[in-house]
């Protein structure tokens, strides 16, 4: 039960960041490069989750990132904020194990030193990743650095870099659009310029790095963007990039339009629960749902249903309906998570883990 009403916290959070692409021009000197490790007493925040991080805490107290308000502010979406760091953890599991490594928010790239590499190129403005002419459309629009600490050393011993490149730049009217080889090429120019900053700090001297290229979506696609490749430094360099095969699909997938959704019937299935509960239950005001694909295979599926009920007992035969109709209509190997929601807020919390035939459930009082 900690799990789901974490999980739902975590939604509700994301939802009240607010999304704009602003750039800044704003100067400031670049740091020193000569960053240590902190020194003081490492706990760790324990785990409800064993298939997530325990992250660090110094002195009693949580770590958070000197640029922890930049992915808020630059990406366009509570959406592609949401998958540019998910997505980011879900590739640090296939090289920093969640039972030997301990997460911490990045603290080696300042806040100022990412806003720089952020803007246009210039004189004033030499360590620009971004075209100096305007004519050019702003391609890379993030950096995210995770930092991974051996769990029996309590040193760091891996990174984690995210760069988000642009699928339309909305910096100027009319927007333009970004074909996915230039931004794949900007991206990975733009990642061998921070590996190579991150060499010249003592603590990052050494340590492994992960990076992965994340194309943000349409500020209009609820779905968000997807990570399209990754990567392994060997020194200073990734020297092999690997495509990602990831996608977040809107449900149901229009007439017309192909891909792994339509291809397993899950656009299908989701469809016909949609179109039955609805029947059932006409004063719906929304009903939405993303589903999570990796390698072709559904991994998870995420419905948000905004209702007008508000009486207990209404609220109670609804979900009843939902969960029991979630297991008889939407038969899927993947996980399924339901938040049923009120304009006055969450409602009610439902989920059917991965392969498995039974659900849990939460209402809200």
């Amino acid at each position: 039960m900690k799990k789901i009403i974490k999980g739902l916290l975590l939604g509700v959070s994301l939802l009240l960041l607010t999304s704009c692409q602003g750039q800044t021009t704003e100067k400031q000197p670049l740091p020193t490069t000569n960053r240590k490790e902190e020194t003081g007493k490492i706990v760790s925040t324990g785990r409800v989750d064993e298939a997530e991080y325990q992250a660090v805490m110094i002195d009693g107290k949580y770590e958070i990132s000197q640029a922890r308000t930049l992915s808020a502010s630059y990406l366009n979406s509570h959406y592609n904020l949401a998958n540019f760091e998910s997505g980011l953890l879900t590739l640090s599991k296939e090289n920093y194990s969640v039972d030997s490594y301990l997460f911490r928010e990045g603290q080696l790239l300042d806040k100022q030193t990412i806003m720089n590499w952020l803007d246009r190129k210039s004189k004033d403005n030499p360590t620009g990743l971004n075209p100096e002419s305007e004519g050019e459309p702003l391609v890379v629009q993030q950096v995210l650095e995770q930092d991974y600490l051996d769990k029996k050393t309590q040193k760091l011993a891996g990174i984690s870099l995210g760069i988000a490149v642009n699928q339309v730049d909305y910096s100027q009217d009319p927007a333009r659009n970004i074909d996915q080889e230039t931004a794949l090429t900007v991206g990975k120019q733009a990642a061998q310029t921070v590996i190579e900053h991150l060499r010249q700090i003592e603590a990052g001297a050494n340590v492994p790095i992960t990076v992965g290229i994340f194309e943000q979506a349409t500020k209009d696609d609820i779905a968000g963007g997807a990570y399209l490749l990754k990567g392994m430094t060997k020194g200073s360099e990734v020297t092999k990039w690997t495509e990602v095969k990831e996608e977040y699909i809107t449900l149901p997938v229009p007439e017309g339009e192909t891909n792994s959704a339509t291809k397993d019937g899950i656009s299908n299935k989701y469809r016909d629960f949609k179109e039955m509960v609805q029947g059932f239950f006409p004063n719906l005001s929304g009903f939405s749902a993303i589903a999570h694909y990796q390698d072709k295979k559904l991994d998870k599926m995420v419905i948000k249903i905004e209702t007008k009920y508000y009486s207990e007992t209404e609220i109670i035969s609804f979900t009843q309906f939902v969960g029991k109709n979630l297991l008889s209509s939407l038969n899927i190997p993947g996980e399924i998570e339901v938040q049923i929601n009120s304009i006055e807020g969450p409602q009610a919390f439902i989920v059917k883990k991965a392969n498995e035939n039974t659900i849990s459930s939460h209402i809200f009082n």
